[in-house]
């Protein structure tokens, strides 16, 4: 009896993974969707959805800051390496918990090409194809 009123007072004020899904995913600020996704990780670090939620959001940033320089929307793109270093530490880590996610694989091409990583995007792409992922890649793009 005393562990279930221990684990209750515990719990009591933390939400639970599937309301901090349901928080992130009607959160319209990436900022704040990425601390709601953190929070859920922190709760389960063996999540891969939830590495590939935030991994997705952080690539997202890169590929939007790099359109807007692309476009002279913006002149600095210096917290690209910040959110493409967080991208490819989520997307890996997803993949190291569920190799068969080929989203994550075709993410972390998206974020490398971006940041100019031809080799590493290309790898990434075809082993997503390869898993299943429906994409094709441009044949300029990857030999």
């Amino acid at each position: 009896i005393l562990l279930v009123i221990v684990a209750t007072a515990m719990s009591c004020g933390q939400q639970s993974v599937e309301e901090l899904w349901k928080k992130a995913n009607a959160e319209e600020n990436p900022d704040r969707r990425i601390e709601i996704l953190s929070k859920a990780i922190e709760l389960e670090p063996d999540n891969p959805e939830a590495y590939f939620k935030r991994g997705e959001l952080h690539a997202q940033y890169v590929m939007m800051v790099k359109d807007a320089v692309a476009q002279g929307m913006r002149d600095d793109d210096s917290l690209d390496d910040e959110h493409f270093d967080a991208a490819l530490k989520d997307l890996t880590r997803t993949i190291e918990l569920d190799s068969t996610l080929s989203k994550a694989l075709w993410w972390r091409g998206n974020a490398q090409s971006y940041m100019k990583h031809t080799v590493e995007a290309c790898k990434d792409w075809h082993s997503a194809i390869a898993l299943g992922f429906d994409a094709t890649i441009e044949k300029s793009l990857c030999p």
